[in-house]
């Protein structure tokens, strides 16, 4: 009998081992086959019986955090590393995790940790570098950049960061070195290209602009928004003929874009063809109707007298639609006074703060919220209590307030509504014991 109880006793480690073995063995083929919950219940199970078991948290942690399960998976990684905290994939997959929850820093410190031990980790380097630009730490993903860039100088990703940063930084000049040099190895990024070609626009280049954007034409030579944006860098060089053909090109590729269309139909009427510009411009202002859209379009209809056609007051009327739009209208006005009011309140000039408050509501009468405010600067600065009830009754009016109505709504919100009825029912209340309801 004692014989038997020994050998039990040293077969059963024997057993654990082999059946803990085996689940090791079938967490690993869920994990390569995306099963990610059989990867969780398994190892959840493992730790029951033994939570030192270092593979199964990280098991779970990378489950957890396939599945954007990042807090859960944090501390799963967590756990793991109280017995492995130099662990080199464990320092990996929590800067991963770090990142993927917004927390760059402790990111960074991960991959810090990860070069420390082993300054050869090149990925490390290169996401240590990306958490430092996601911190806003833009020198540091700088030194790194560079460092990179030397040693690889033909890598399009380190070109290209290297040249993202000197952007962040505002060094223009380098920025754009390493941007074209990026395009230069690798003409595949259509973000990059128009990135680039943007910038050399706005700074007047728009030779280098097109030369950039033919280079992603060369790899791409139907991508619509190249096409568009070719067609941009011919209107900006006044070459109004070739920007019709690409504009037109892109159009009939599929593209719906308002920017394509206003630029095909101000290219237009610097080429003298108004009626083919009037349709196009006509939609763009219908989708935009601001006063640069609008002259564009007295334009088109004013050039229609080159070609034979009855004049109507149409010119006249864009025309002197433009100068109405190019002047603050009524409702930007009762929009500056109603901010301006504010801010007169908050310097206590409380009497030219209803000056503004009473024009806001002048010249839009629909944005009767501003009889709140009115009413409110009565009852708290100007210690007016009966205009403070007349103007809370008129706002109450104007919105069509109804106090039966408001009990039905959600308890945990007040409405502004509300809160101006209970004000009026304070304010009469205080004026009954005062003696001056009446008066």
């Amino acid at each position: 009998m004692k014989h038997s109880i020994l050998f039990l006793l040293l077969i059963l480690p024997l057993c654990l081992f082999s059946q803990t073995s085996g689940i090791k063995d079938s967490v690993s083929i869920h994990l390569l086959n995306r099963q990610y919950d059989k990867v969780i219940l398994l190892s959840e199970q493992v730790l029951k019986q033994d939570n030192s078991q270092t593979w199964a948290w990280i098991s779970m942690g990378q489950a957890n955090l396939a599945l954007l399960r990042y807090k859960k998976a944090l501390g799963n990684f967590l756990e793991a590393q109280k017995d492995n905290p130099e662990d080199i994939s464990l320092l990996y997959a929590l800067g991963q995790t770090y990142s993927s929850l917004g927390d760059y820093k402790k990111a960074a410190s991960n991959y810090e940790k990860i070069l420390q031990t082993d300054s050869t980790q090149t990925y490390a380097r290169v996401e240590l570098a990306r958490s430092y630009a996601k911190s806003d730490q833009h020198l540091k993903a700088l030194g790194i950049y560079i460092n990179l860039t030397n040693r690889y100088p033909n890598n399009f990703a380190y070109n290209k960061e290297l040249g993202l940063t000197y952007l962040k930084l505002d060094s223009l000049d380098r920025a754009t070195w390493f941007m074209h040099n990026a395009i230069n190895l690798n003409n595949r990024d259509q973000g990059l290209i128009t990135r680039l070609a943007t910038i050399y626009n706005k700074e007047g280049d728009y030779k280098l602009a097109l030369n950039v954007v033919r280079l992603g034409r060369k790899y791409d030579s139907l991508s619509i928004p190249l096409i568009s944006l070719e067609g941009y860098c011919y209107y900006l060089l006044q070459s109004y003929s070739k920007a019709i053909t690409l504009f037109e090109q892109a159009r009939e590729l599929g593209d719906k874009s308002t920017f394509t269309a206003r630029y095909l139909g101000i290219s237009y009427i610097y080429a003298r063809k108004a009626p083919s510009a009037i349709p196009l411009l006509l939609k763009v202002f219908q989708a935009d109707s601001s006063s640069n859209n609008c002259y564009y379009l007295g334009m088109a209809y004013s050039d229609m007298a080159y070609f034979g056609e009855p004049q109507d007051d149409s010119a006249y009327f864009y025309f002197s639609l433009t100068l109405e739009l190019m002047e603050p209208n009524h409702y930007t006005k009762a929009s500056v006074y109603r901010y301006l009011a504010a801010s007169l309140v908050n310097l206590r000039k409380y009497n030219e703060a209803l000056k503004n408050y009473k024009l806001a509501y002048q010249f839009d009468p629909s944005e009767y919220v501003v009889l709140y405010s009115i009413g409110s600067l009565y009852e708290y600065s100007l210690k007016d209590k009966k205009k403070a009830i007349k103007y809370y009754q008129q706002f109450l009016d104007r919105a069509g307030y109804n106090p039966d109505e408001e009990k039905k709504t959600d308890k945990r919100y007040v409405s502004v509504t509300k809160v101006a009825y209970n004000r009026i029912i304070k304010l009469r209340e205080e004026l009954h014991f005062e003696g001056e309801l009446e008066r």
